[in-house]
């Protein structure tokens, strides 16, 4: 875990440290246009996407807080990517934690019982973040 936790926070360092390329910045919009626009595909997730949005600042107005979404994401920076990192996403304000599933009984030993098969492995999740003053 301590290794993961490094490689994370080596990531994040170099957001703040080092600008984003060019590609990676087109990458990300892209990708952020393309969750916006097919996460809005059923009536549930259509949804599900007005009410998480009147919950933000300045989602009070719902479609006018989607029709300005796209084009703020377009509107942002390698210079504003830095210093959100750096104000943001810093290690010794940040909560670590390790959603680990718990250990299964073996059923059976591996014998006829089961078949010989085991669950497969569940990886932990590692999240990160800064909480507020």
């Amino acid at each position: 875990r301590k290794r993961a936790e490094e490689l994370v926070f080596a990531e994040i360092g170099k957001l703040a440290a080092e600008a984003v390329t060019d590609a990676e910045l087109a990458r990300a919009r892209r990708k952020i246009l393309a969750q916006f626009v097919f996460s809005r595909e059923s009536a549930h997730s259509l949804a599900d996407a007005i009410s998480r949005t009147s919950t933000y600042p300045g989602g009070e107005d719902v479609a006018k807080f989607f029709e300005k979404y796209l084009e703020a994401v377009g509107k942002v920076t390698k210079a504003d990517i830095q210093r959100v990192a750096k104000r943001y996403l810093v290690r010794n304000q940040s909560a670590i934690v390790w959603s680990v599933p718990k250990e299964e009984p073996k059923k059976g030993g591996g014998g006829k019982g089961d078949g010989g098969k085991q669950s497969p492995r569940r990886t932990p999740l590692l999240s990160a973040c800064r909480l507020p003053p």
